[in-house]
């Protein structure tokens, strides 16, 4: 199969620039180099397009360093993709290939600082860096808890990093297009974070239900641009069974669509491009208060509370849903990362894009959800050259050897079930967003105002806005003023 010998060209690159590596320290300069005019002439090998091929031959024109067995510290939640062993699982072995790599190349060791947990990371920030300790060189962690600190100053501005280059695709095009404001970026989104993509929020189908309900083709009506919120409603607003015939109507019973108010109910906002906070002209502006704010709480509301069909989550436990996996919810918003549980299910599921509000909306939308990790560096980092060369190279390299392995073989080849799939991927990816204004959120901005209303039935938008206006606009200055601030005060 081709994926199959992708693979193995990918493999037999890291294989040769290895060898090539090792081999390097040994060259004498007497090596004969005379070609070998005998036999008949060699055929030009055909160069490779496939996309592990494209990506190592990026260079990252880094320096060539050695930097003596220096360790290189990174303190993070535990989010999957920064340290793994090589066991023989395609992923892990393409981190630990990858940190191999960077390690041999400047002579670094690299330190795992895992705290296991958003909260943990910032706790340790907090001390270290209010107790002048350099101990640390970069953070991998919670992208709203990290704006916390961000906000009081705890993080560089990555523009000061030397050898960052935000152009280069290792680097998500959101960190400089949203998260950039004049030249100031203290939190950025690499390819080392790979739980960026596993966090990009989704929605699967379960085929053999579509075509129980004969159910027109998901995938037509997202090429056709057809594939719209109030679409979604009208097909499953009456699928209902009480599947456990218990006579009430619960998690056990098959659903129509499945939400979950209390972790994705968010995502409306970006779904239906109704962002929170824009750059224009390098100014921050405050964006998230539209007619179409209300439009949609409201619509949710009425949607998921009186149609049968239609169920949501207004409590912090999984068991409240529907289980996809038995086959009993046709269509369920999600992540990326959650496949690795889903292709588990007997029946067929596909994966799609997040619906749009209407046809008029131009394109599909998606977001890496709150937990997803960014990046940044202390203020109390002593050496921003060395911290500088190391995480481009680390980004560099997982743009070459892991997200190509998790991306194309991982994700595509292990939890996609077909070729439409595959496509529905990419244009997921493509439509991923990330929001100046929730990342810095601080769960006190207007965020979570989807959350807090859906849970609660309660499509009261102007009325919620007007109590807490004075916290959320609190907030959002707070956030511009930093921005607009920082090069004066820094």
């Amino acid at each position: 199969m081709k994926k199959n010998r992708l693979i193995s060209l990918f493999l037999a690159s890291i294989l040769m620039t290895a060898a090539m590596t090792a081999c390097g320290g040994d060259d004498t300069g007497t090596a004969d180099t005379t070609p070998d005019t005998t036999g008949s002439t060699a055929e030009t090998e055909p160069i490779e397009d496939d996309i592990f091929s494209q990506r190592l031959r990026e260079n990252d024109n880094l320096p060539e360093k050695d930097f003596g067995g220096r360790t290189f510290r990174l303190l993070n939640d535990g989010h999957a993709g920064s340290f793994a062993e090589q066991d023989g699982d395609v992923v892990n072995d393409a981190i630990y290939s990858r940190n191999l790599t960077v390690q041999e190349r400047f002579n670094i060791t690299l330190e795992d600082l895992n705290q296991g947990t958003g909260d943990a990371t910032k706790a340790f920030v907090v001390q270290a860096i209010n107790a002048g300790d350099d101990a640390f060189d970069l953070v991998m962690t919670h992208s709203i808890t990290a704006g916390d600190l961000a906000l009081e100053d705890y993080y560089l501005n990555w523009y000061d990093i030397p050898h960052i280059d935000f152009t280069r695709p290792w680097w998500a095009a959101t960190t400089r297009e949203n998260l950039s404001v004049n030249g100031v970026c203290p939190l950025a989104i690499g390819d080392y974070a790979l739980m960026s993509y596993g966090q990009t929020v989704c929605m699967y189908f379960n085929k053999q239900l579509i075509e129980n309900y004969d159910l027109p083709d998901p995938y037509q009506l997202v090429r056709e641009g057809k594939w719209t919120y109030p679409t979604m409603i009208s097909l499953t607003k009456d699928i209902y069974e009480d599947k456990n015939l218990d006579g009430a109507m619960d998690a056990g019973d098959l659903y129509g669509v499945s939400l979950d108010a209390m972790n994705r109910v968010n995502m409306f906002y970006w779904a239906f491009d109704n962002p929170l906070m824009a750059v224009e002209n390098g100014e921050l502006k405050i964006t998230y208060r539209t007619e179409k704010l209300t439009a949609f709480i409201t619509a949710l509301n009425n949607d998921f509370y009186t149609n049968p069909g239609c169920v949501v989550n207004t409590e912090f436990k999984e068991t409240a849903l529907p289980d996809f996996t038995a086959g009993n919810a046709v269509f369920q918003f999600g992540m990326f990362r959650d496949a690795t549980w889903i292709r588990g299910m007997e029946d067929d599921f596909g994966i799609l894009p997040l619906p749009k509000w209407d046809e008029a909306q131009e394109n599909y939308y998606s977001y890496s959800s709150g937990s997803a990790p960014v990046l940044a560096v202390p203020t109390t980092a002593s050496d921003l050259e060395f911290i500088g060369i190391i995480t481009e190279a680390m980004n560099a390299e997982s743009y070459k050897q892991v997200v190509p392995v998790y991306y194309e073989t991982a994700l595509k080849d292990k939890y996609a079930r077909d070729e439409e799939t595959l496509e529905m991927i990419d244009l997921v990816m493509q439509g991923r967003f990330v929001d100046i204004g929730f990342i810095y959120d601080g769960f006190v901005g207007a965020g979570y105002i989807p959350a807090r209303l859906v849970q609660k039935n309660d499509s009261n938008v102007e009325s919620y806005i007007e109590k807490n206006e004075k916290t959320i606009n609190k907030r959002y200055d707070q956030i511009i003023e930093y921005f607009t601030t920082y090069k004066d005060t820094h």
